[in-house]
């Protein structure tokens, strides 16, 4: 008989495993509004839905969590192949609307038509996604994306009109978030051998960049 995890061990597969533990009741959940909405639309099945979105992207996260304890991000291999910055931060902004709805806030990007890099796709539309989760909770009015090319490096800023930056994990879960978004941020940002800053913004809010290696820059 082999010997019982440690409580370490435990937790480090923790955020995994509640994850997984999530999927079977979240898909009930949808189908039972899948059928509900077949009969028409009900603004009730429509706030139903958003909060499905945020328990799904919530054990997506704590399943990316998991993975990132176990230090199970991926190969090399798959941290450098070909991607398209502007369509991450599309997929990215496109995630945020559907789980984080706020018609108060306007969120608006600036972009190129193309900002080639290496890294994996999944991860990086992660990390932007967490930055930009985070402007629109904490924005009153307006969150900007600018993605741009500075020399060798692309460069991706998200500005918020909110109370000021969350520079820490602890902060982040106070300001009424869970507390891991950061942290998922930093690591993939580090784990593709980029930078992440949190800085005062220009509208009296938080700043938060990400700079990366650019290919073919």
């Amino acid at each position: 008989m082999s010997d019982p995890p440690s409580s370490a061990e435990l937790l480090e597969r923790l955020p995994r495993r509640v994850a997984h533990a999530m999927r079977t009741p979240l898909g009930l959940v949808v189908s039972a509004l899948r059928e509900l909405g077949a009969n028409g639309d009900d603004p009730m099945l429509g706030l139903g839905q958003r909060g499905i979105d945020q328990l799904v992207h919530l054990a997506d996260r704590l399943s990316l969590l998991g993975r990132l304890a176990r230090g199970e991000l991926g190969p090399p291999s798959q941290l450098e192949r070909d991607v398209d910055l502007v369509d991450v931060l599309a997929q990215a902004r496109a995630d945020v609307t559907r789980t984080r709805p706020r018609r108060r806030v306007e969120t608006t990007t600036h972009a190129p038509q193309h900002v080639p890099a290496s890294g994996n796709a999944e991860l990086l539309r992660a990390a932007f996604g967490e930055l930009l989760d985070n402007a629109v909770r904490l924005a009153r009015h307006t969150v900007t994306a600018t993605l741009r090319v500075e020399g060798e490096h692309a460069v991706l800023e998200v500005c918020d009109d909110g109370p000021g930056p969350t520079t820490t994990a602890a902060s982040e879960a106070d300001a009424g978030g869970l507390g891991v978004g950061l942290h998922l941020a930093r690591a993939i940002v580090g784990e593709h051998g980029g930078t992440l800053e949190l800085r005062d913004g220009p509208d009296g809010g938080g700043l938060a960049r990400i700079e990366l290696a650019s290919r073919g820059s």
